[in-house]
């Protein structure tokens, strides 16, 4: 997990930062690896549901309505990054490259501990 961390912390460090349509777009292979690679939404789900509650339909539906919420809160921030000036901009991908980097650090470091 860690080097592939690191890995994607690079290749988002160089990849320039396209605002416009003509980028390459991401597809339904990219979206799927990186899914399976990152399956921290089932475990928070297997966490967070009381299994055994007789309400858990209840649970999970609601839990389901924050997921959407939450996507539709990140297509949000996508437009509003795709209006900003390509000055500023440039930095989302560096920023999201460091905190990739952070996390490969912590999850290093808890491993050694």
């Amino acid at each position: 997990i860690i080097a592939y961390l690191v890995v994607a912390a690079a290749r988002l460090w160089r990849t320039p930062l396209t605002l416009d349509a003509r980028g390459r777009t991401i597809g339904a292979r990219d979206i799927f690896v990186t899914t399976l690679l990152n399956p921290k939404g089932f475990l928070i789900a297997v966490a967070i549901l009381p299994l055994s509650d007789p309400h858990l339909g209840a649970h999970a539906a609601v839990f389901a309505l924050l997921i959407v919420l939450t996507g539709l809160a990140w297509f949000w921030a996508g437009r509003r990054i795709a209006t900003m000036s390509r000055e500023r901009a440039v930095y989302i991908p560096r920023a999201g490259a460091v905190a990739l980097l952070g996390f490969a650090a912590l999850i290093g470091t808890a491993a050694t501990s």
